[in-house]
């Protein structure tokens, strides 16, 4: 879930041949970010979560100095945070993130996740009005309710034993990726992507050392899997930094619910995973309230255009935009 954290600025009226390309640069991101997601399934079904955590964090973090070291780009100087708390507050709560989701993928398949993360967008809507003082108009506080209840429907609370271990552990990283997005919307005013997930890669290798004692040496697939993770969420990283230079946020954020798509498919094909109906009903009305949202966005912006409002601040790559009505 780590690509879809990263925020730039952009072209407020980019040429369509150009959104296309963004498009094209995006799906591919968020497939790549289902890929990494699968495999690190694939590795936590037999080996501790901080294990897993650690080892990718530093295949990610190896591939992210390769790339800035690259020709033309920033170098070494790029991984030097201009407001380095605030930068290792956001790849702590990121590192909790991964964390909880690792755990949830002992039990929950990977599309049932992904269902239930779409509600982050929705949560980055509330939080924004106390962090950032936005204000949210009637029409996405009823949009947001419904999402919720989307959620509420694939969790089921009231169903059987109700809420489980890793269904409420899965919750509750939801929430830890959706502060993570609304940090890295603050921090982007001030660091670049390279530097934010520099860190938070970093933050991840060490965060699972104290646990080494649960380290149990991989088989080579598995200890491919785990490299893979890292290299993969490095450059889906890139791939999706390039998408929002190329477009607008409300054209390009909307495919991160692809990612539904992409992880039915992977969890398919590894275990034959079928989401139930609830999972599509839920998911079904989850991505219609957050689509909704970024429609409003849209709206929003076109209005404040026409007013000769000051320019749009630089939005979120994760769909984080001007909260509105």
């Amino acid at each position: 879930m780590s690509a879809r954290a990263s925020s730039i600025a952009f072209n407020h009226d980019p040429p369509p041949a150009d959104i296309v390309r963004g498009i094209a640069f995006a799906i591919a991101a968020f497939v790549l970010v289902a890929l990494a997601d699968g495999l690190a399934r694939v590795a936590v079904l037999e080996h501790a979560v901080t294990q897993v955590m650690s080892w990718r964090g530093f295949a990610g973090l190896v591939t992210v100095v390769l790339l800035a070291l690259r020709p033309g780009a920033e170098g070494l100087r790029a991984m030097r945070p201009n407001r380095p708390v605030p930068v290792l507050v956001r790849s702590v709560v990121h590192m909790l993130t991964s964390l909880c989701w690792y755990y949830a993928w002992r039990e929950i398949p990977l599309a049932d996740c992904y269902a239930i993360g779409n509600a982050a967008p929705l949560i980055l809507t509330i939080l924004a009005i106390p962090v950032l003082g936005e204000s949210v108009g009637w029409r996405r506080w009823a949009s947001s309710s419904v999402g919720f209840a989307g959620v509420l429907i694939i969790v089921q609370p009231t169903g059987g034993a109700g809420v489980s271990l890793s269904m409420g552990v899965l919750l509750l990283g939801t929430l830890f990726l959706a502060i993570t997005r609304l940090m890295t919307r603050i921090l982007a005013r001030h660091d670049s992507n390279t530097t934010i997930v520099f860190w938070m890669m970093l933050v991840q290798t060490v965060g699972g050392l104290p646990f080494m004692q649960h380290w149990t040496w991989p088989t080579p697939a598995n200890g491919a899997a785990m490299t893979f993770v890292g290299v993969l969420t490095g450059f889906s990283h890139l791939l999706l930094t390039q998408a929002f230079r190329l477009g607008p946020v409300s054209a390009i954020a909307p495919y991160e619910y692809t990612l539904l798509l992409w992880g039915t498919l992977i969890g398919y094909l590894i275990w034959r995973d079928i989401p139930g109906l609830e999972v599509w009903i839920g998911g079904a009305i989850v991505i219609a309230a957050g689509l909704y949202n970024f429609h409003r966005e849209r709206v929003r912006a076109r209005e404040a255009a026409s007013l000769g409002a000051p320019g749009v601040p630089a939005r979120s790559s994760t769909g984080a935009g001007p909260a509105g009505g």
